[in-house]
């Protein structure tokens, strides 16, 4: 099938490769590639975005996530830094080195307290949000090649994937108010 009816918002935003998508349960949307700039719809029916940021000079994001509570935008890239923007003060509050190498992707908890990050470096980092900033909580080592991907699930366990070919799941029950 090329280009179906059914494709009905095709919006042109970047001459760059675009390589990560977030949308909200309630419908907002945050993407961005290799022009280092985290875009930023306020809902998938209209045609308008923006941009909220742009990461460092010369980094690609490598994933962007929208926290469950939609207040928040978690940003990984290629420099090994994570970001965090508030929608709700429309401000960036923080830029962090992460990893060594890329990092690769991020989660929110689903009480949006914490961040969890896997990187180049194969570790998987659990970040607490505290007054604005990041607070590095401890480090999971587990996988023998970089961490491709994070999901945290309702019962607050983390799933983890990487170009090891291994999924690992981590159970997180434990750490208080996650």
């Amino acid at each position: 099938i090329s280009k179906p009816d059914w494709a009905v918002n095709e919006i042109q935003v970047s001459q760059n490769e675009l390589r990560k998508i977030s949308i909200s349960i309630d419908g907002q949307i945050a993407f961005g590639g290799y022009d280092s700039n985290v875009y930023y719809m306020k809902n998938v029916q209209s045609r308008d975005y923006t941009v909220l940021f742009t990461v460092s000079e010369g980094a690609q994001i490598r994933d962007v996530v929208i926290s469950l509570d939609g207040k928040m935008i978690g940003v990984a890239d290629s420099n090994g830094n994570i970001s965090l923007f508030s929608l709700e003060l429309d401000k960036l509050l923080c830029t962090h080195k992460a990893h060594i190498g890329h990092a690769v992707c991020l989660t929110f908890s689903n009480k949006g307290n914490y961040v969890i990050t896997g990187g180049q470096d194969k570790l998987i980092k659990i970040w607490k949000i505290k007054n604005k900033k990041l607070e590095k909580q401890f480090e999971i080592v587990g996988h023998e090649d970089f961490i491709t991907d994070l999901e945290y699930d309702k019962d607050s366990l983390l799933w983890s994937s990487s170009r090891d070919k291994i999924i690992n799941c981590w159970d997180l029950r434990g750490l208080e108010n996650v």
